[in-house]
């Protein structure tokens, strides 16, 4: 079961440039939303950086070990080689320190050259670091299978602040993991064994920022005939509702 997928990133209403990068490669079964921090364009480096390493890696150890590895392996395989090239950029450029990103990602697990050379997937690997987030849209239902590494996140789990004080807590934007800020860093992985009509929803900060989970259910039930509907219906929705930030979105279909 391959899906049909989608993604978008925009600036947004209030920033002056683009720090996320997505990554959709369907010859792969990879997809990666990146969240890039750092100043001057070192966010947008450490994003693209984190993209391409993830694909270079998930190449790297697919031609190693083919089928030999769960997708949820090669993932953490391949973020952890990310992490390495985003730091090794840093130190590399006295412009670019202290820049770092994060990352979800999404790698099928499935027989290769099906038709259309695509990839048939049987289960699906899921990583992330960081605030972005992966969703679950089935059956009408939303579910996020990712927890936010950010001080925000820790402080509800703690039943110190609500989840609606989280959304507007002065320090919702500081996170407590990051691709290319330590030498060390790990990633969250899970697996999900997708159903026919499932959806799943890749995205930034910028998204959930903006809109809580009920709008964004509300945009995938109208629009989940189509990827590219719902990834342009979402990231038009959290411009209109402020545009604070830049968003990204991939939407899958299967």
């Amino acid at each position: 079961m391959r899906p049909l997928s989608s993604g978008m990133t925009d600036r947004g209403r209030r920033r002056l440039k683009n720090e996320d990068s997505i990554g959709v490669f369907d010859d792969l079964g990879l997809y990666v939303v990146a969240d890039g921090m750092g100043g001057h364009a070192a966010g947008e480096v450490a994003s693209r950086t984190a993209i391409e390493a993830v694909r270079a890696g998930v190449k790297a150890v697919q031609a190693v070990s083919g089928s030999g590895k769960d997708a949820g392996r090669r993932l953490l395989e391949a973020v952890d080689f990310a992490n390495k090239e985003v730091l090794k950029k840093a130190l590399s450029d006295p412009l670019l320190k202290g820049m770092g990103t994060t990352i979800v990602a999404v790698l099928l697990e499935g027989d290769e050259g099906g038709e259309g050379g695509g990839v048939r997937s049987r289960s699906t690997g899921l990583a992330h670091v960081g605030d972005s987030r992966i969703y679950l849209f089935r059956n009408g239902e939303l579910e996020r299978l990712t927890r936010d590494h950010s001080l925000v996140e820790d402080m509800v789990a703690e039943g110190r602040i609500t989840p609606a004080q989280a959304r507007i807590h002065p320090f919702r934007n500081v996170v407590t993991r990051a691709l290319g800020t330590k030498e060390e860093v790990r990633a969250d992985i899970s697996r999900l064994v997708p159903e026919p009509g499932d959806m799943l929803l890749l995205c930034s900060d910028g998204l959930t920022g903006m809109l809580e989970d009920v709008k964004i259910a509300e945009i995938l039930a109208v629009s989940a005939g189509s990827p590219f509907v719902c990834a342009d219906a979402l990231v038009k929705a959290a411009n209109e509702a402020g545009g604070d930030d830049n968003v990204s979105v991939v939407v899958l279909k299967f």
